[in-house]
């Protein structure tokens, strides 16, 4: 990290003094000064990137990368990264616990994976996302980060983990390019609904993430408070009623807690709701999902499918008594279904 620890000057503003970033520079020189001398190669993976006009050239391999709005794109499918929907496009602040894990990184590097468009400023931030938004530095993917290895105090990454492919090719990934000591703090999806940004992969247990993280000394692990029952709660009701037509809607709203788990007590396949579904809302909603497949030696062909059973095997059903929810929380519910 030497590199870091001189001062930098461009378009006579001082950039860094002893590695703590202290003005805004453009995003043009942020690229050249900062951004640059962190990147690999992702193809042959050597650190012999430089800016030839609109592009990254590796010299090594001969490999060259688009720069877009001065955000180079290091994936492989490069037009794929313009083509986004801006209504999933995230934008937001870091919440005071995000600020306080930024600030014990000192003057160290931080890596927001998968930022989105994330509105937080800092000098010593560097933010990768699959889309090139405007605050954004740099477009990759998890699974092949184009870092050069232990650039980063710090990896920071929330609600990215159940997007990505291949979660513990990424975690790798996140750890070849932290420096020895530094610091991963991943938040990362259990009870949510299905939401593709552009895809949904995984969700993750506490002990699933603890696995994915084992080569990490675990500081600690568990559920923050924004990531309480309360708020997979409201998710999984609010998107069940937005999907349903008016007349089911207001039924179901109407419906007080009690009602709706002695419906499915009684009938674990009662359509009185189901059945304004539609499939995708079905999948984006569901307890559990299947694969049916076959090896093959040749090549894939078709295989009839699974035949649905119209009565499913019975469980054993949990009996619990809910003696209902609070106040505030039918409150929030109606909120949501008010916008």
């Amino acid at each position: 990290m030497d590199r870091f620890n001189k001062s930098v000057v461009c378009n006579d503003t001082e950039l860094f003094t002893e590695g703590i970033i202290i003005a805004e520079v453009s995003k043009r020189a942020r690229l050249e000064q900062v951004i640059l001398p962190l990147l690999r190669c992702i193809v042959c993976k050597a650190e012999t990137l430089g800016i030839q006009g609109h592009h990254l050239f590796c010299s090594e391999c001969g490999a060259n990368y688009p720069i877009h709005n001065d955000v180079p794109l290091l994936i492989p499918d490069p037009e794929a990264a313009l083509n986004f929907d801006h209504e999933v496009v995230v934008e937001h602040h870091y919440s005071e616990q995000w600020q306080e894990l930024i600030r014990r990184a000192g003057d160290g590097l931080i890596l927001d994976l998968g930022s989105g468009n994330n509105l937080s400023e800092g000098g010593n931030l560097v933010k990768l996302d699959i889309f090139p938004l405007p605050n954004v530095d740099v477009v990759g993917v998890a699974e092949n980060l184009p870092f050069a290895d232990e650039r980063f105090r710090a990896v920071i990454s929330g609600a990215v983990f159940e997007h990505v492919q291949d979660p513990f090719l990424s975690i790798e990934e996140v750890r070849r390019i932290i420096e020895p000591d530094g610091d991963v703090y991943i938040e990362t999806a259990f009870l949510q609904p299905m939401h593709a940004f552009p895809n949904h992969y995984f969700n993750m247990t506490r002990s699933g993430v603890d696995h994915l993280c084992k080569r990490f000394k675990r500081i600690s692990s568990g559920v923050q408070r924004h990531q309480y029952p309360s708020f997979a709660l409201v998710w999984f009701l609010s998107v069940m009623a937005r999907k349903l037509p008016l007349m089911a809607r207001q039924d179901f709203m109407r419906a007080r807690v009690k009602d709706i788990i002695e419906e499915f007590e009684s009938d674990p396949y009662s359509d009185r709701w189901m059945k304004h579904l539609k499939d995708r809302d079905v999948e984006r909603l569901a307890c559990g999902v299947y694969f049916y497949g076959r090896k093959t030696n040749g090549s894939l062909s078709d295989v009839d499918p699974l035949p649905q059973l119209s009565h499913p095997p019975r469980r054993n059903r949990i009996r619990r008594v809910w003696d209902g929810v609070k106040s505030g929380m039918r409150r929030r519910i109606k909120n949501v279904m008010s916008h």
